[in-house]
């Protein structure tokens, strides 16, 4: 009972501490094009205006539609505006805390972890932004993953896609890389379990995401022409043009991300040496979970390099540890 109420009481510590952070951080100051990227989009969408139809869109329209439900409630302000960020933030934050207790955690390191995670993640921009939030579903499909692998239920399986698809279309990358990352993981998943059960749950998942997508379009007659133009074919120059801007750099490469590194590599190895002094333990789940997070932190850190935007992936460092 004792475990219980002390959970209990860490949940509501952590919510209020997730909400009030980053609608204290998200007033403090704006980017003038950033910060205001679905304040906007959100309003237009109320007024009867469609993402890719009556707007460019080249990232984001999940977080248009998230948006004008806010203001739809709320009213147009910027208290409704901030609320969007600091509910993901609190989503985001009580979620890991449940990831932290269900690997193994005793519920007061679970507890600061996770405040971490609050400081760490959306209070970085506070107001809804298409990286910070294409990666938080992103990680939330890999924990479904490792939860489907622990729990053997099919709801976790069937959530994969489902937040995959949400993460894309918050933004392509890294919910692109996630999803190819993914293909690796259910291959390693069926060598050692030789069982493609888990397949089926998956493409329910990816179903109920495409024909959701595809009555969308059909309901407000977008053309689909303008969908591959805006969202896959002009964000790829973008992306090609940086590649071919991206010049080596100690402090790009190596200094920016030092505090990341230094929890990383000694995960990497104390993984490579379990699984070279027993294979047998790879299948186990702890070194699963270190798999996910060690190569989700190589994604988010290569997304990071190419955007050439702020660092946010700090939120990673309480992951690793």
């Amino acid at each position: 009972m004792n475990l219980k109420i002390n959970n209990l009481i860490c949940l509501v510590l952590l919510s209020f501490i997730s909400f009030t952070v980053n609608y204290y951080y998200g007033s403090l100051g704006v980017l003038p094009i950033d910060t205001f990227a679905f304040f906007d989009t959100g309003y237009r969408l109320n007024n009867g205006d469609l993402p890719f139809k009556d707007y460019w869109t080249i990232s984001g329209p999940f977080i248009d539609i998230l948006q004008s439900f806010y203001f739809y409630i709320f009213g147009y302000s910027w208290k409704s505006y901030i609320l969007n960020g600091s509910i993901i933030n609190l989503i985001f934050t009580v979620i890991s805390y449940c990831f932290f207790k269900n690997i193994g955690l005793d519920y007061r390191y679970a507890f600061f972890y996770a405040s971490c995670v609050a400081f760490l993640g959306n209070p970085s921009m506070g107001t809804p932004f298409p990286d910070h939030y294409s990666a938080f579903f992103s990680l939330l499909a890999i924990i479904s993953f490792l939860y489907a692998i622990k729990y053997k239920k099919d709801i976790f399986w069937f959530c994969i896609p489902i937040l995959l698809c949400i993460a894309f279309f918050c933004k392509q990358t890294p919910a692109a890389y996630v999803i190819i990352f993914f293909l690796f993981n259910f291959a390693i998943y069926f060598l050692f379990e030789k069982n493609l059960e888990f397949i089926k749950p998956v493409i329910y998942g990816a179903l109920v995401s495409f024909l959701l997508l595809i009555i969308f379009i059909l309901k407000n007659e977008i053309d689909l022409q303008s969908i591959i133009t805006q969202y896959f074919l002009y964000p790829r120059t973008i992306g090609l043009t940086r590649i071919n801007e991206l010049g080596f750099s100690f402090n790009k490469f190596i200094s920016n991300y030092k505090l990341i590194y230094i929890v990383l590599l000694p995960l990497v190895g104390v993984s490579l040496l379990n699984f070279f002094s027993n294979k047998k333990i790879f299948i186990k789940e702890n070194l699963l979970i270190n798999f996910n997070i060690i190569f989700f932190t190589i994604i988010l850190m290569f997304h990071q390099w190419l955007t050439l935007n702020f660092i946010f992936i700090f939120f990673l460092i309480p992951f690793i540890c």
